[in-house]
């Protein structure tokens, strides 16, 4: 899928090409987590795993860093400690990813002066390098069309009905966990506590309008 250029939301909706960094233990949380829930949804994209401490995952090479990666990257998933999250996205920067989405929690939620430093610390990354990051301390979002989940929870079902709407929510647990899968048809959804630099205002009325409008036209990857 061409991505579109100057879209906030096309960069990280429309992702072709996903690098998940995080620990890949088996279960129900961090890089393990995303991964499985995005084969579990169909993603039609390719999947790329880094951590420096494993060599596979679900039948998947694992990459040291994302500079490992000879391909090109679309969007990053970051779910590691805090305290390496900003060396994460440097280098996901200097890679040339446009776009990031930071799982991971311990920054200014918790109201403490480490956590502002370090969310400090993306936001300068993000003005310097002009890199696109929602996050930290968010489940992510959901794209039906292609089947990209970037939650690491168990969802309990793996497929969401398609359909024409489209949410925004900020509620750290509702993408796509709350999402009926029979019962409410959706286009896609995007949860975010914290949105560095992408801002509420812009992920809403003509940027939502557009996907949904291009998203609509395309055939939809899952099986029903």
């Amino acid at each position: 899928m061409e991505l579109r250029k100057n879209s906030d939301l096309g960069i990280f909706f429309e992702a072709g090409k996903v690098a998940v960094v995080g620990s890949f233990k088996e279960e129900w949380m961090g890089g393990y987590g995303v991964i499985k829930n995005m084969l579990n949804f169909g993603f039609s994209g390719r999947i790329y795993p880094v951590n420096p401490f494993y060599s596979e995952v679900l039948g998947m090479t694992v990459y040291p860093t994302v500079n490992h990666v000879t391909d090109t990257i679309d969007l990053a998933v970051v779910v590691t400690p805090s305290k390496v999250v900003p060396t994460t996205i440097e280098q996901c920067a200097q890679k040339g990813i446009r776009a990031a989405i930071i799982v991971s929690d311990g920054f200014a939620e918790t109201r403490k002066k480490e956590g502002f430093k370090l969310q400090q610390e993306l936001v300068d990354i993000a003005h310097r390098t002009g890199m696109r990051l929602i996050g930290p301390n968010t489940v992510g979002i959901v794209n039906t069309v292609s089947g990209l989940v970037t939650t690491p929870y168990f969802t309990g079902y793996n497929r969401i009905q398609r359909g024409t709407i489209a949410y925004l929510l900020r509620l750290a647990s509702s993408a796509p966990r709350h999402c009926p899968s029979k019962t409410m048809p959706i286009l896609s959804a995007r949860c975010a506590l914290s949105a560095i630099n992408v801002t509420l205002t812009k992920l809403t009325y003509s940027s939502i309008w557009q996907l949904t409008q291009r998203q609509k036209s395309l055939p939809c990857t899952w099986k029903t």
